[in-house]
C-alpha cells in the first residue's frame, strides 16, 4: 500500500484486491452478526463496520512496527480496542 501511492499501475492493482479483500470481511462480519442473532436473540448491528474498522487499525499497528519497535505502547491500545469491542458486542 506504501508503494502503491506513487506506483500507478500498482496502485491499481492494490484498490481492487483492497476493495476486495474488505468486501468479503465485511460479509464474514454480517454473516457472524446474523449468527450471534440466532443465538442470542439480540441485534447486532453494524458488525461489518467494526470488522473494516478493525482491519485498518492492524494495518496501522503494523506499520508503526517499522517506526516504533516498543510494543508496550501497541499492547495497550490493543487491549483498549478490545474492550470496546466486547463492550459494544
Amino acid at each position: 500500500m506504501v508503494a502503491a501511492r506513487t506506483d500507478d499501475s500498482l496502485k491499481q492493482v492494490v484498490a481492487e484486491t483492497d476493495l476486495s479483500s474488505l468486501r468479503a470481511m465485511r460479509l464474514l462480519g454480517y454473516e457472524a452478526s446474523q449468527v450471534t442473532q440466532r443465538i442470542s436473540g439480540e441485534k447486532c448491528s453494524r458488525v461489518e463496520d467494526l470488522v473494516e474498522l478493525t482491519v485498518y487499525l492492524l494495518r496501522g499497528l503494523v506499520l508503526q512496527q517499522g517506526v516504533h519497535y516498543d510494543l508496550t505502547e501497541k499492547r495497550r491500545l490493543f487491549e483498549l480496542w478490545l474492550s470496546l469491542v466486547r463492550e459494544w458486542l
